[in-house]
């Protein structure tokens, strides 16, 4: 601080250069300008594009893109899934976001062993615990239970500043990471460690947004200036500081009050009256722009008044103010005194003057202007630096830069690019604040607050400027400088925070206790003292702050460590160091602390790490910790600041989550085997087929196999291959730097091809399971209902399928499946005709309590004559119902309801004693909703498997007797009729090779019999494997073909999907059906091997 008692030597410092600008800018910066108010209402959002997030792209390659409901569309590729939008709300003070989506995705695999259930995904946009939270079923690979986890958050998401753009009314979050958290592990059965990288996210939404703050990481800026106030003084509540100026000469501070004071000299340390203040005050002088400026080595303070400028001098014999006024009538838009050259300047459009003291008078000195004409209003700012030249600036105009020689200012455009592409107004794009930087060149400053800095070259050349420094602070309305210190200080729009740049970097701000008092038309009061002080004035209030030091800062960052696990090896160790300094400040250390921190993943809230407060850090590494990061946070008396955050990765072993299990397809079907890989680099998987007593690598591209990482698929099996075994290698390196692999290989499985079914078959036995809802099972036994699930008439129940769920709670006993045994059946291979009658019934039972003394329970519903009816992939099942809900509580009997639509495979499974199908998924319809009351139509409920044995069915009850008719007379035989001719597909080429730009392959060829016309059933499109990707194709056929014509089946591939083609070959598949009235449908898949046209360069 200044002190009275020793002198200090004089040194130069520049004076304050304001934004200042007229009431009409004021007034239209009015609504932009913040302020201080009560927490605003959270902004609800109304509406969205939908969530973009596919869970994890891999696991959708195992489990399959399962099936999806409530607006949920399967979009492909990393997306996955467009989640539809439901609501939201967005804080507007906090900037943290909350958007619900809706809609379900089901995955099922491994014959039903495998299921995931994802539902109503929700988005929290927060700074510190960016999540996504979604209702997940998941079936417990331990006990083969479904188990109902409610809401859980299933991923942390990491919330960047980059991934958002807020542009014409909407708010886009693009690529967010994400990353599996322990809850979301544990939906996955334990396959995937916490902290594994899932899918980005992305959504829209139509109103604000912006980036939330970390509330948890509040870190100062390093090595950033810290300040205290030492001195408060309210000499007069309604007297209001336009400025203070320091008096190096007479160890004062000056301060412009207007009114009736006009200026008045401070105690620099206790900032109280000195002498006499101006008590004159020519026309209104200091109140108005532009500001006052000051020569320091004097005192003199100058401020322009209408069209006169003033000087005031001390005088410390008379403890007064002398006034002069200066030669010439001058209309000034901004003064600047030159400290090196003690002069003031003073400009306006199209002219320039400066005023020199000699001999004790004061000399003008006119400048003729040359180079590009130029513009200032009050928004001007001109500031001189070490070399002979000048800084213009006028927010809406380019800088210009003033070289001055003799009597002649040279104008030209100060170089680089200055123009604001965020600027609210065009008029106001430009910078508005120009301040000289120590050792030559200067800092301007626009209206949002971006500074930029040009320095000059070793030949004194001005350099244009490096990107905008980004202080954070919005609008600015002044800048100043402290030349001694070297820095920079902007003011904010709300006159409560002030920003420094130092040694081009932002060096901390400085967040008041009041506002800065100041009038809408008035200059800003804040100053530099040449001591490192700073003299702020608030609503009345002066205060002096004096520099306490400086924050910490990082002299050692953490670096990443790998922690390699092999085989069978539970766990190790890793080590972080770091180190910090902080810059002495009037000869005081403050040496930092150090305490160190840990989050689970690349997201969430960093967590204190017990006892860990020495320069490194070691923590234990098991395969859960991969992407754990850690970090080092350095604390001293002047603030806190973090390390960058160091990221542990594990590499683990390759190892098998789930092995490859045999499979039994008849011959013609498409068989898979499968395998979930762990390991961390991910495993890289070669499967293998055993031959003879040796195992070869399976050949991807000679057509009989579809290979995809963890997937072998054979397109279609043949009865050659009954038997054949088949393994898969996983391997990957876990030390880096090395060529070593690990390597494991999975249990072998055996493929079982049975000869197709060719003709029709009757069922006299075997049994259908199904579980209903798992949920609804839980709902019935647990908490909720209190009930029971009782199987009548041969149906049973089937051990150890318990449901399992929050809504069981502890009361899942008596909620196993059902088996329901076949009365008698029939399957028709021609047409994929199923026909099953099951024997047995089963009554669910609860809410009986809440009705006292009653008897009869409020949910009380049968289901009896279950009946499966199929044809090709879509089924139907129906009962007959009766009973109450506890939506209905009176009991209805319904006849013959189809409870659920069925999806099937292509076909069933042949064994020696019968057919079977499992896995069969079921979508509640509308009419089953209405049986259950509480569930819309469209719920997945659980999977159906088949047992059908060969047999006779069991008869039908037999209606009475009728008397026998009289025979009629017996007509002449005639010929047997002739069956009518069917329908055929025949198959095109086995392999066709595509020219340039053809994008149509002819697959199949379809012939109607004479006679009637012939329906025709193909997918929409079919799906192909490109390079380990995923494409589709239409397929185009005619819906009806005229009797005794033919047609063609044909695919049509995207541009994209032929262009990935190129040099490559994919199979494609088409299921196709032709009915011919009176003689049935004909079903085939054809196959088509297409190579691509040859890749250029080729």
């Amino acid at each position: 601080m200044l002190s009275r008692r020793t002198p200090r030597p004089r040194t130069a410092r520049s004076a304050l250069a304001a934004c200042f600008f007229a009431l009409t800018l004021a007034l239209a910066f009015a609504t932009a300008a913040p302020t201080r108010a009560a927490a605003a209402e959270p902004i609800q959002i109304t509406d969205g594009d939908g969530l973009l997030w596919g869970l994890k792209q891999s696991w959708r390659t195992y489990a399959g893109i399962g099936t999806w409901s409530g607006g949920v569309e399967h979009v492909g590729g990393v997306d996955g899934y467009r989640w539809p939008f439901r609501s939201g709300t967005y804080d507007p003070d906090t900037h943290r976001a909350e958007l619900r989506f809706g809609g379900s995705v089901r995955w099922i695999a491994h014959a039903g062993a495998l299921d995931l259930t994802l539902s109503d995904p929700r988005l929290y946009i927060d700074g510190d615990d960016g999540r996504i939270v979604a209702k997940v079923v998941s079936k417990s690979e331990s006990t083969g239970e479904l188990e109902d986890y409610g809401e859980i958050a299933m991923v942390d998401v990491a919330v960047r500043g980059d991934a958002l753009t807020v542009a014409a009314g909407k708010t886009t979050w693009n690529g967010l990471t994400t990353t599996l958290t322990a809850d979301g592990r544990t939906a996955f059965s334990g396959n995937y460690p916490t902290g594994t990288r899932m899918d980005p996210v992305t959504t829209t939404y139509t109103g604000p947004g912006g980036v939330p703050r970390a509330t948890g990481d509040d870190f100062a800026v390093e090595d950033a200036i810290a300040w205290s106030a030492v001195t408060r003084v309210t000499p007069d509540p309604t007297r209001n500081a336009y400025g203070f100026h320091e008096d190096t000469l007479n160890e004062l501070v000056h301060t412009p009050v207007g009114g009736s004071a006009g200026l008045v000299a401070l105690d620099p340390d206790t900032l109280e009256p000195v002498g006499t203040p101006l008590g004159s005050n020519p026309s209104s002088m200091f109140e108005n722009y532009p500001g006052s400026t000051s020569a320091p080595r004097t005192g003199t303070v100058f401020d322009a008044g209408g069209g006169t400028i003033y000087a005031f001098t001390w005088d410390g014999s008379t403890q007064s103010y002398r006034q002069e006024r200066l030669p010439g009538d001058f209309w000034a838009d901004a003064i600047h005194f030159d400290v090196p050259r003690s002069r003031l300047i003073a400009v306006r459009s199209g002219e320039l003057v400066t005023w020199r003291r000699v001999g004790g008078v004061w000399t003008q000195r006119p400048y003729t202007l040359a180079g590009v004409p130029f513009t200032t209003d009050s928004r001007a700012a001109i500031a001189a630096d070490s070399t002979n030249e000048l800084v213009v600036t006028s927010a809406g105009n380019r800088p210009i830069l003033l070289q001055l020689s003799g009597t002649t200012a040279t104008a030209s455009f100060l170089p680089g690019d200055y123009s604001d592409p965020g600027a609210q107004q065009p008029e106001f794009d430009k910078p508005s604040g120009v301040t000289a930087a120590p050792g030559g060149g200067f800092d301007l400053t626009n209206y949002r607050g971006q500074v930029y800095q040009t320095r000059r070259d070793r030949y004194g050349a001005l350099q244009p400027p490096a990107p905008p420094l980004e202080h954070g602070l919005g609008q600015v309305l002044a800048t100043t400088s402290d030349a001694v210190l070297g820095t920079s200080i902007v003011a904010d729009f709300a006159l409560s925070t002030l920003g420094f740049v130092e040694d081009g970097r932002i060096a901390g701000t400085l967040r008041l206790d009041e506002q800065i008092g100041a009038g809408v038309i008035s200059p800003i009061g804040i100053a530099a003292g040449p001591d490192g002080s700073l003299y702020v004035n608030g609503s009345g209030t002066q205060t002096k702050f004096e520099r306490r030091g400086y924050t910490p800062r990082v002299t050692t960052q953490p670096q990443d460590a790998v922690v390699s696990l092999a085989a069978g090896v539970a766990g190790g160790s890793a080590t972080f160091t770091a180190a910090g300094s902080a810059r002495a400040w009037s000869g005081t250390e403050a040496t930092p602390a150090i305490r160190w921190q840990t989050r689970a993943g690349g997201s969430g809230r960093f967590t204190d790490i017990a006892g860990a407060t020495g320069a490194s850090v070691t923590l234990d590494a098991a395969a859960d910790d991969n992407g754990r990061q850690v970090r080092a946070v350095f604390t001293n008396a002047n603030g806190e600041v973090g390390s960058r955050a160091a990221t542990l990765t594990v590499n683990t072993a390759a190892t098998i989550a789930v092995q490859p299990s045999d499979v039994a397809v008849s011959a013609g079907q498409a068989a898979e085997i499968k395998v979930m890989p762990v390991g961390n680099p991910a495993p890289q998987i070669q499967w293998q087929m055993k031959t003879g007593p040796f195992w070869a690598d399976v050949d991807a591209e000679s057509g009989d196999f579809d290979v995809d990482g963890g997937f072998l698929r054979v397109p279609s099996a043949t009865a050659t291959m009954d038997g054949t075994q088949f393994r898969a290698r996983l391997r990957n390196r876990i030390t880096p730097g090395s060529e070593a692999w690990s390597t494991v290989f999975t249990r072998a499985v055996t493929l079982n091809v049975t000869a197709p079914v060719t003709t029709p078959r009757t069922f006299g036995g075997g049994h259908v399971d199904w579980g209903f809802a798992n949920r609804w099972r839980c709902y019935v036994v647990g908490n909720v209902g209190r009930g029971g699930i009782v199987p009548r008439d041969g149906a049973a129940q089937v051990p150890g399928t318990l449901a399992t769920g929050n809504l069981c709670n502890g009361r899942g006993a008596g909620s196993e499946i059902i088996r329901f045994g076949v009365r008698g059946g029939s399957y028709d291979p021609a047409n994929g005709g199923l026909e099953l009658r099951l024997r047995g019934s089963v009554r669910f039972w609860g809410h009986d309590y809440h009705v006292p003394g009653s008897t009869r329970p409020q949910l009380d519903t049968t289901f009896s004559n279950l009946r499966l009816v199929a044809e090709g992939t879509r089924g139907t099942l129906y009962a007959d119902v009766v009973g109450a809900t506890m939506e209905a509580p009176a009991a209805v009997a319904r006849r013959n309801v189809p409870l659920v639509s069925i999806t099937l495979p292509d076909g069933p499974v042949a064994r020696q004693s019968g057919l079977d199908w499992s896995g069969l998924e079921t979508t509640l319809t509308a009419e089953g909703a209405a049986v259950f009351g509480s569930y819309p139509a469209g719920e997945l409920f659980d999977p159906i498997a088949v047992a059908a044995d060969y047999g006779t069915p069991e008869p039908e009850p037999r209606p009475q007797p009728r008397p026998e008719p009289q025979p009629a007379p017996r007509p002449s035989p005639q010929p047997p009729p002739r069956a009518p001719a069917r329908a055929t597909v025949v198959a095109g080429k086995n392999a066709v090779a595509l020219k340039r730009a053809q994008r149509v392959v002819t697959i199949a060829r379809l012939r109607c019999p004479a006679g009637r016309a012939c329906a025709v059933v193909v997918p929409k499109r079919v799906a192909l494997r490109v390079a380990g990707r995923r494409h589709f194709a239409a397929v185009v056929a005619p819906r009806r073909i005229a009797g005794g014509r033919a047609a063609t089946v044909r695919v049509r591939l995207t541009r994209t999907t032929a262009a990935r083609l190129a040099g490559r070959r994919a199979a494609v598949r088409v299921r196709v059906k032709v009915t011919a009235p009176g003689s049935g449908a004909t079903v085939k898949v054809v196959m088509v091997m297409v190579r691509g046209a040859p890749a250029s360069g080729r």
